[in-house]
């Protein structure tokens, strides 16, 4: 690990712009491996093996504890039902899109959403 460090070290001093970031994004990946841990019965993969470990322990496969007394939705974590019940549950998108009016409960849809917008108006100016 030490010799990719120093290399590492001596491409980075080598680098005389910004511009050539990407030489180091080819360096990066062609020197490091990323090993991903799946788990074999729902195939969701991890960076740790501690994770899939824990993720083999306590959730794949398991039924869900935490039903919703409102809607039914059932959870397998507390959390999640307390937050189902305080942002979800009967209630109205507090997140409004400026472009088409569509509220989401959640910012990060929102902003998966705005993703979308772009995307549709990068189309239409390649058109």
């Amino acid at each position: 690990m030490e010799c990719i460090t120093k290399q590492l070290y001596y491409f980075w001093m080598i680098l005389p712009s910004i511009n050539q970031l990407e030489h180091l994004s080819f360096f990066l990946t062609s020197h490091f491996v990323i090993v991903m841990y799946q788990c074999y019965q729902c195939l969701k993969t991890y960076r740790r093996s501690d994770s899939l470990k824990r993720h083999i322990r306590l959730e794949c496969n398991k039924p869900a504890l935490h039903p919703c007394e409102n809607c039914g939705k059932s959870y397998k974590w507390h959390a999640s039902l307390v937050r189902h019940l305080k942002y979800e549950c009967n209630k109205e998108g507090i997140w409004p899109c400026d472009i088409c009016d569509r509220t989401f409960k959640h910012r990060f849809n929102l902003v998966t959403h705005l993703k979308t917008h772009s995307r549709l108006e990068l189309w239409s100016i390649r058109k």
